[in-house]
């Protein structure tokens, strides 16, 4: 499946056999969620042998993140903007991926979603602006197949709950009907919690997307046709 394909070429930076200068470049690391992530990365694999940099507009709040880190290894710092096409470029020219938490990603994203296309690096980030990776998956997915990079928009946002749940309900379909549904549609109908921290900004955009419909991206989604008799199954799930 195309998820567990994105998944084998993210995982991929580990091995370290790259000509590249890094293994993994986290963009937007000043940021709330960019320093959680950040955190975590170091955390986790900061004793590895994985060729780690935070990358952002501002070199001082940069170092300043990279130096309260965990672990053994301090990340190295690039700056790069993200409205600049050249900055993006040599960016993803220089890292096997980018882990993008750099948002609103309408405004912030589209440079380096289409440099990682073009240079062959594979992209992750954490969006929720779904009128945004229509586009993007319109403008680029030519551009991604040929260099080879996986593009996996929606990483770690509204995806997870989406994907478990998704996970949950084929293995209840499974264990109910001793077989796997052909399709799962997925539909949130309440969420509590406190309010995810953004700028007000991506909170709009997030909302309101763009005014035009976005060009449909890749093949239609086939209907179940009536005639069929094919068999419609609800499952509920919580996260």
């Amino acid at each position: 499946s195309s998820r567990s394909q994105a998944a084998r070429c993210l995982s991929s930076a580990s091995a370290g056999s790259s000509e590249r200068e890094y293994d993994l470049v986290l963009f937007g690391a000043t940021g709330f969620s960019g320093k959680l992530c950040a955190e975590y990365l170091m955390r986790a694999h900061g004793d590895e042998k994985l060729r780690v940099a935070l990358a952002g507009r501002d070199r001082a709040k940069l170092e300043a993140v990279a130096a309260s880190l965990p672990g053994k290894a301090t990340p190295r710092v690039v700056v790069a903007d993200a409205m600049s096409p050249d900055d993006m470029r040599r960016l993803a020219a220089s890292t096997e991926v980018v882990a993008s938490t750099a948002g609103p990603f309408r405004k912030f994203g589209s440079e380096l979603v289409g440099a990682c296309a073009a240079e062959g690096a594979s992209y992750a980030d954490i969006t929720g602006e779904a009128t945004w990776v229509a586009h993007m998956a319109h403008a680029h997915d030519a551009t991604a197949k040929a260099s080879g990079a996986a593009l996996v928009p929606a990483a770690g946002f509204d995806s997870v709950p989406s994907d478990i749940g998704t996970l949950l309900a084929i293995r209840e379909h499974e264990k109910t009907y001793g077989e796997a549904p052909e399709r799962v549609d997925a539909y949130v109908t309440a969420m509590r919690g406190a309010a995810f921290r953004a700028a007000p900004s991506t909170r709009w955009t997030t909302s309101c997307g763009t005014r035009r419909r976005p060009p449909r991206a890749g093949p239609s989604r086939a209907r179940v046709p009536r005639s069929t008799g094919a068999a419609a199954r609800r499952f509920q799930t919580r996260s």
